[in-house]
């Protein structure tokens, strides 16, 4: 492992040649917004697209400190000049007048993706000396270079190439945690390609997983069983410490819910597979139900627990009774491939909605026929999948027929498998 700072942007990779007009202005807007910057104003129809621009291509509110160690937010302008070569002098003169001419604006900033001459920075020097405001920067190709340094989710954005794999992982992370946001394949990809080389912490394991269950691509890169025992314990109960936070951020983007939640059965099944089912449970009751050393009301546990554990029960449903000769399991209406119900998807083509349609499930089973998974059942005994209770009150019999269901289906699959090539299967 190499234990070397990482660097996660390459700037010899960035294009800097390139980027002039509204690839400079937007760069410049990633940027204010990846730094924190305040009511972010792209005015595009400005200088890059041939309308007047009043001055500057982007306006935000900035933080700046204040008296008593508080920020004050100041009003600054951004004017961008992509150029093949040295800035002409006048261009930063205009701009400087012209937001002369408006009281608010307290900083010009004038943007390039090349240099500015030596009489051009004496000028700014000189204005900055005699004027209260609005003050004058000049955010030259290297001063660009240092602030997308710092901000690689920029770089990742609009020059992905440019970034290490440190870099990549780094943003990918962060993108998830921050904003539940999920990164193209192609990252994946190059992350598990250097996984080897790569420091993944519990944080990063997890947006990997939930990243790959978003992509339909958990099946190729598998996190979880590259992990140790204590990391994929540690990957748990992190996650699980998370789910609140997690869901809250998902409910408010609007976005998908599933990789989340089929991220956390993923984890759950694994941690059964690898140790104690009361010790998978008690991490559960820790990291769910307690906060601060505080047990929060059952009604909380059973909104934070049950969607995890409702869906965990669903995903083995799925699997285990796919050929069952016990039970059958049938829906209202046939579904499509991505598991959408056929009568819904034709709501999505019209502009008032169709009758309610009917996702009832109906259970068929025959009372005669064995159990592939061992479980003791007769005319009286039914499978358990059917009348398992999900409540977090039932956690402990929940999880103990997953481990059963998980290792028997596991088992069996393995050793199909390893027919067909003739050698003795793994034991779990």
């Amino acid at each position: 492992m190499n234990t070397d700072e990482p660097i996660w942007i390459v700037p010899a990779s960035i294009p800097f040649d390139e980027l002039k007009a509204k690839d400079l202005e937007e760069c410049v807007y990633w940027l204010l917004d990846a730094m924190g910057a305040q009511d972010v104003e792209w005015r595009v129809g400005g200088s890059g697209g041939g309308a007047a621009d009043g001055g500057r291509d982007l306006e935000a509110k900035i933080l700046v400190p204040a008296d008593e160690g508080e920020l004050a937010p100041q009003n600054w302008w951004f004017e961008c000049k992509g150029r093949a070569r040295t800035v002409e002098p006048e261009a930063v003169r205009n701009a400087a007048h012209i937001a002369h001419g408006y009281s608010y604006v307290d900083v010009v900033v004038v943007v390039t993706n090349a240099r500015f001459s030596n009489p051009t920075i004496e000028w700014v020097k000189s204005w900055n000396v005699s004027h209260v405001k609005p003050k004058i920067k000049l955010w030259d190709r290297s001063h660009l270079e240092r602030l997308i340094s710092r901000q690689p989710s920029v770089a990742l954005r609009l020059f992905a190439e440019s970034l290490s794999i440190f870099g990549r992982l780094e943003v990918m992370r962060s993108r998830f945690w921050n904003r539940v946001e999920y990164a193209p394949v192609k990252v994946l990809e190059d992350i598990w390609e250097h996984r080897h080389n790569l420091e993944i912490d519990e944080m990063a394991r997890f947006a990997l997983i939930a990243n790959e269950f978003a992509n339909r691509s958990i099946e190729v890169r598998s996190w979880g069983t590259v992990a140790t025992t204590l990391e994929l314990m540690s990957t748990l109960e992190t996650a699980l410490a998370n789910v609140p936070y997690l869901v809250f951020r998902v409910m408010r983007a609007g976005i998908n819910q599933h990789p989340i939640f089929r991220s956390l059965t993923y984890l759950i099944l694994l941690a059964l597979q690898k140790v104690r089912l009361e010790k998978v449970a008690r991490s559960i009751e820790i990291f769910l139900t307690e906060r601060v050393s505080k047990v929060l009301p059952d009604r909380c546990v059973e909104l934070i627990l049950g969607p995890i554990l409702n869906n965990l029960k669903e995903e083995l449903t799925e699997v285990c009774v796919s050929d069952c000769s016990r039970v059958h399991m049938l829906h209202s209406c046939d579904k499509t491939s991505d598991g959408e119900l056929v009568d819904k998807y034709w709501n999505r083509f019209e502009a008032a909605p169709l009758q309610k349609v009917d996702e009832r499930v109906f259970w068929l089973e025959s009372n005669d026929a064995p159990c592939k998974v061992g479980f003791r059942v007769n005319e009286q005994l039914r499978c358990p999948l059917i009348s398992l209770d999900t409540s977090a009150t039932n956690l402990r019999e929940t999880l103990g027929i997953a481990k059963h269901i998980f290792s028997a289906r596991l088992t069996q699959v393995r050793e199909k498998r390893y027919q067909k090539k003739d050698v003795e299967a793994p034991k779990i």
